[in-house]
């Protein structure tokens, strides 16, 4: 299985958020070898670590701390750099 990072960004929607934990707690042993997850939080009032930190899977959480708009794009980027320097060589 080819090394993953999965990028996502995250804004204002804790329910869904709980929902996709629930989704990536129940992959397999062998997928969590594979996969590292980086959500990125926009800035969001509601803010996602106390959910995401109930998910089982390797991950990281990056948060911006200011508000812009159109951060959505961006936070797609930070995501995609987050991963490229902490753990080079996997898929995006």
């Amino acid at each position: 299985m080819q090394a993953c990072n999965l990028v996502y960004p995250y804004f204002e929607n804790p329910e869904m958020l709980k929902r996709q934990v629930e989704n990536w707690n129940s992959y397999s042993e062998e997928v969590y070898e594979a996969i590292r997850i980086i959500l990125v939080d926009d800035n969001s009032t509601k803010e996602a670590r106390p959910i995401f930190e109930q998910c089982r899977a390797p991950k990281a959480l990056l948060r911006f701390m200011e508000p812009a708009l159109w951060t959505m794009h961006e936070a797609r980027n930070l995501g995609a750099l987050g991963g490229a320097s902490s753990w080079p060589g996997r898929w995006l």
